[in-house]
C-alpha cells in the first residue's frame, strides 16, 4: 500500500499527510540523523532513546520539544559540525548522561530530569528561557572549556552550579540566581539587571556587570579573581549582603552606587581596592580592608559607616555627609578629601588611635571625632581651617591657611606648618597646644599660643609665631623654655612662684616712642602671673630686621630710652641660631615687665662706665675703651671725678651722675667747655644717693636737648644749663 501512496499523485498527498501526522510524535529507537540542513519545524516532541548527529548547522523551529530518553549514555551532535538550536530541551534518562558534542541554543527551556545528567562538555550551551533541574537532575558544567550563556528576553534564573568555564549573561531579561553558584572561567554580563539572591562567586581574572539591581541580605557577591573587576552600576546591597574583593590583586571598578543600606558587610575592597567613578550614596558598610577606596566622584553619605583600610579612601569629588561615619584608624588609613566636605547632618567623621584625615578643599566640620595620635592635614591652595578641637596632630601644608577661633581650641598633639603655608588665627582666644609646635611656616595669632605643658617647644629654621605665646605650667629653675620660636627663650633663674608667663613678638613693629635709628624693628611684650622671679631672657631677630652695622652694641629698652628704664645686665649678642640673630639679657625682674611696658632692641647707644678719674675725650677714662658719642650713655661712678676740659666738647645720649659715692662731673676747666646731653637727659644722684656732684665752670655750657635734668645731689652752675 505504501508504494501504490507513492507512485500515484493523489497517493504522494495522501502519504505526505500521514508523515506530518505522524511527525507530531516521533520516537527514536535509535538515533536521529540529520543531514545537510533540513527544515525542522512544528510543535511536537521529538523522543530520542540513541544520538542525534548532524552534518551541518541544525536549527529546529516551532515549539519542537526533543527528548534524550534513551537507557544508554546519549550524544547530542557530531563534533565539529555546527551547532544545534532547539526550542525546548528534556533530558530524561534513567541514571545515564547525554552529552553535548556540539553548541546547542535552547531557546524556550531546558528540563533535566531526576536521575539524568546533560554533560555540555567543552561547548556553549545557550539558554534563552527557563532551565530547570529536576530531583537530582544534573547539568555537568565541569569542564574548564565550557561556556553557558543567559540570554533570556524577560526574567531568567541562573542555575546555581560550579560553573568551570566561562558564564554569559546577556538579553534584556533581568537575572537571578536558583541556588549558590560559581564561576571559574571568563565572566560577562551585558544584559538585564542582575539580582544576587544567592552566593556568587567569580574566580576568573577580569569579570564584568552591568546593573547589580540588588545583592540581598546574607548573600555574597565574591570576586577572587586576580585581575580588574568592574560592575556598572549597584542598585542597592540590602541587609546583610555583600560585594567583596578578594583577589590578591584587580581593582574592583563600581560606576554608580544608588545605595548601599547594607549594615553589617556592604562592600569590602580587599587588597586591591575598589574605585567608585561616578557619584555614590552610601547608608551601610564599606570597608577599605588591605586596599585603597577611591571615590572618583560625589559621595552622599547618608548613615553606615565608610572605614579606610590599608591604602585609605581617597574623596576626589565633593562629599555630602548627613549621617553615618566616616572612619580611619592608622596613618596608613588616610582618608584623603580632595574635593569639598560637608558634615552638617549628624554624621561623624571618626579618628582613633592614629588615624588620618587629609583635607585639599572647604571643611563644613559637624561632629569630628578626633582621638589623641590621630593626624589632621590641611593641605589645599588657600583654606579656611575647621573651628574645632583637634584631639590628635594637626598639620598645614600647601597654600594660607586663615582659622577664626570662635572660642578657646585645643590641639592635642602637635601643629606643625610645612614650607608655604603660613597660617593666620584671628579670633581674641588661645589656641591650646598641648604638644610641640613646628615651624616652616609663620604663625600669626591675634589670641595666643598656650603650652601647659613645660616640655612643649617650638621649632624651625627662621619662622616664629607672631603674636602671644603663653606658657601656664611649673616652672623649673635653670630650664630654658622657648617662646615664639626657637631661639627667644626664657630661663628662670629663680622661679619664686611664677604660674605664667605671656611673650608678645611682633616683628616689623617699632616700639613706642623708638626714634629713626639703627635698632631691630620688633616690639615685644612681657607679662605674668604670681609673684616675682628672675630670669635671662634670649630675645631673638631676623638679621633682615637689623638695618645697623654694630650688632655688639645692641642693647635693649624697656618702655623708652630713659636710663631709668633700661634693664641692668651685661648684654650678649649672637646667633644664628635656628636661623635667628639674639641678644642675651640676664637679670631680668618683674620690675622689668610692669603692664604697659614694651621691650625692645637698639644699638643707638652704648652704656659708658668711668674706671678712672680724668678728661671726657680719653678712652681711657671709660670701661669701653673709647670716648662716648651722642648715641652712648655716659655714668660717672667708683668715686671718680670727669672733666670736659677746657675747648673741649662732650657728647652722650644720656649722663648719670652715680650718687652713692662723691661722684663727680665737672664742665669746663675755668673758661670754656661744652657738654652736649640728648634724649636721655642728665640724671644727678637717685633717691637715697645724693652724693653726686655737677660743677659748671665760668664760661661752660651744659645743654640738655629733648629730656629732663634731675639731680637729687649737689650742683654748683658758674656757666649755662640749658634744658630744652
Amino acid at each position: 500500500m505504501k508504494s501504490l501512496l507513492r507512485n500515484t499523485f493523489a497517493g504522494r498527498g495522501i502519504y505526505a499527510l500521514l508523515i506530518i501526522a505522524l511527525a507530531a510524535n516521533f520516537a527514536f529507537g535509535q538515533g536521529f540523523a540529520i543531514n545537510g540542513s533540513p527544515t525542522l519545524n512544528g510543535s511536537g516532541t521529538y523522543s530520542i532513546k540513541g544520538n542525534i548527529t548532524n552534518t551541518a548547522p541544525v536549527t529546529f523551529t516551532g515549539t519542537v520539544a526533543v527528548t534524550m530518553s534513551g537507557a544508554a549514555a546519549q550524544t547530542l551532535g557530531s563534533a565539529g559540525n555546527g551547532a544545534i538550536t532547539i526550542p525546548t530541551l528534556n533530558i530524561n534518562t534513567t541514571s545515564n548522561t547525554t552529552t553535548a558534542a556540539v553548541s546547542t541554543s535552547v531557546g524556550t527551556a531546558l528540563t533535566v530530569a531526576t536521575g539524568s545528567t546533560y554533560d555540555i562538555g567543552a561547548t556553549t550551551l545557550t539558554l534563552g528561557g527557563t532551565s530547570t533541574l529536576t530531583g537530582t537532575g544534573a547539568l555537568n558544567v565541569s569542564t574548564a572549556g565550557s561556556t553557558v550563556v543567559y540570554n533570556g528576553g524577560s526574567a531568567q534564573t541562573i542555575l546555581g552550579l560550579t560553573y568551570a568555564g566561562a558564564v554569559t549573561l546577556s538579553g534584556a531579561g533581568a537575572k537571578n540566581l536558583a541556588g549558590a553558584a560559581s564561576v571559574a572561567g571568563t565572566f560577562t554580563h551585558s544584559g538585564g539587571a542582575l539580582t544576587v539572591d544567592q552566593n556568587l562567586t567569580v574566580s576568573s581574572a577580569t569579570p564584568s556587570f552591568a546593573a547589580i539591581a540588588n545583592v540581598a541580605t546574607t548573600k555574597a557577591l565574591t570576586l577572587s579573581g586576580t585581575g580588574a573587576k568592574s560592575i556598572t552600576t549597584v542598585t542597592n546591597i540590602t541587609g546583610s549582603g555583600l560585594i567583596a574583593n578578594t583577589g590578591a590583586t584587580g581593582l574592583l571598578t563600581i560606576g554608580t552606587l544608588t545605595d548601599n543600606t547594607s549594615t553589617s558587610n556592604g562592600i569590602t575592597g580587599g587588597a586591591a581596592g575598589v574605585t567608585f567613578t561616578s557619584g555614590a550614596t552610601n547608608h551601610g558598610i564599606i570597608t577599605g580592608a588591605g586596599g585603597a577606596i577611591t571615590f572618583s566622584s560625589t559621595l552622599a553619605q547618608a548613615g553606615g559607616t565608610i572605614t579606610a583600610g590599608a591604602g585609605g579612601v581617597t574623596f576626589t569629588g565633593g562629599v555630602t555627609q548627613t549621617a553615618g561615619s566616616l572612619a580611619s584608624a592608622a596613618l596608613a588609613n588616610l582618608l584623603k578629601f580632595s574635593g569639598s566636605y560637608s558634615n552638617v547632618g549628624g554624621g561623624s567623621l571618626d579618628l582613633t588611635s592614629t588615624g588620618a584625615a587629609e583635607f585639599d578643599g572647604t571643611v563644613t566640620a559637624g561632629t569630628f571625632n578626633l582621638a589623641s595620635g590621630s593626624t589632621v592635614t590641611y593641605s589645599g591652595a588657600a583654606q579656611a581651617i575647621a573651628d574645632i578641637g583637634y584631639g590628635g596632630n594637626l598639620i598645614f601644608t600647601g597654600g594660607t591657611k586663615t582659622w577664626t577661633l570662635g572660642a578657646a581650641r585645643t590641639i592635642g598633639g602637635n601643629l606643625t606648618l610645612n614650607s608655604g603655608s603660613a597660617a593666620t588665627l584671628s579670633g581674641a582666644f588661645a589656641l591650646n597646644v598641648t604638644g610641640n609646635v613646628s615651624l616652616s611656616s609663620n604663625l600669626t595669632v591675634a589670641g595666643s599660643v598656650a603650652f601647659a605643658q613645660a616640655s612643649s617647644a617650638v621649632s624651625g629654621t627662621g619662622f616664629e609665631i607672631v603674636g602671644n605665646v603663653t606658657r601656664t605650667h611649673t616652672f623649673v629653675a635653670s630650664t630654658a623654655y622657648t617662646f615664639n620660636n626657637a631661639a627667644m627663650t626664657v630661663t628662670p633663674t629663680t622661679v619664686g612662684t611664677l604660674s605664667s608667663l605671656t611673650v608678645q613678638s611682633n616683628p616689623s613693629t617699632s616700639p613706642t616712642g623708638y626714634n629713626a635709628g639703627n635698632s631691630v624693628n620688633r616690639q615685644y611684650h612681657v607679662s605674668y602671673t604670681g609673684g616675682t622671679f628672675t630670669a635671662t631672657m634670649q630675645l631673638a631677630y631676623l638679621a633682615a630686621e637689623y638695618s645697623g652695622s654694630l650688632a655688639n652694641k645692641l642693647k635693649d629698652f624697656n618702655g623708652s630710652i630713659a636710663k631709668t628704664n633700661k634693664i641692668s645686665g651685661t648684654y650678649t649678642a649672637g646667633g644664628p641660631t635656628s636661623g635667628f640673630m639674639y641678644v642675651s639679657l640676664p637679670g631680668i625682674t618683674t620690675a622689668s615687665f610692669a603692664s604697659g611696658n614694651e621691650i625692645g632692641i637698639d644699638d643707638r647707644y652704648n652704656i659708658f662706665n668711668s674706671i678712672a678719674t680724668a678728661v671726657w675725650n680719653a678712652g681711657t677714662t671709660w670701661d669701653a675703651g673709647t670716648i662716648p658719642t651722642a648715641t652712648d650713655d655716659a655714668v660717672i661712678t667708683g668715686t671718680h671725678t670727669v672733666t670736659v676740659a677746657d675747648a673741649a666738647t662732650a657728647n652722650a645720649l644720656s649722663v648719670t651722675i652715680d650718687g652713692s659715692a662723691a661722684n663727680t662731673l665737672v664742665v669746663g676747666g675755668g673758661a670754656s667747655g661744652i657738654l652736649n646731653v640728648g634724649a636721655g637727659g642728665l640724671t644727678n644722684g637717685s633717691s637715697g644717693n645724693t652724693s653726686g656732684v655737677l660743677t659748671v665752670s665760668t664760661g661752660a655750657n651744659v645743654n640738655i636737648t629733648g629730656s629732663n635734668l634731675a639731680t637729687f645731689g649737689t650742683i654748683t652752675n658758674n656757666g649755662t644749663v640749658t634744658v630744652n
